[in-house]
């Protein structure tokens, strides 16, 4: 079981915990009951959270070859745009010259 489905069941659990105490028929009464139905929802939503944090991190630091490849198409395409720009302000058209040719031939540069 990896971290983030660790996380996810144990807020299953709270959440199912809080609500056996939710629906005691006793839990506008006792306020014991009414907390701990309160902290078990708390402690649910941090656990979900949690995971959701851990996913992310594990995403960010190991993505996936199609994330990847994503990140390094649209890093190529804001280095062309920026060349462009950059060509078009000063007449040097070189840098664009260079990245397109290299679109070109299949080879990012």
């Amino acid at each position: 079981m990896t971290l983030p489905e660790e996380f996810r069941a144990r807020a299953a659990e709270a959440k199912k915990d809080a609500l056996i105490l939710l629906t005691a028929s006793d839990v506008l009464v006792k306020a014991d009951k009414l907390i701990g139905a309160i902290v078990g929802m708390v402690d649910a939503k941090v656990l979900e959270a949690l995971a959701s944090v851990v996913e992310y991190q594990e995403q960010v630091n190991n993505p996936n070859p199609r994330v990847a490849r994503l990140r390094a198409i649209m890093q190529r395409n804001d280095a062309i745009r920026q060349a462009a720009a950059k060509g078009s302000s000063t007449g040097n058209w070189s840098e664009f010259d260079e990245l397109v040719e290299g679109e070109a031939n299949g080879v990012p540069k």
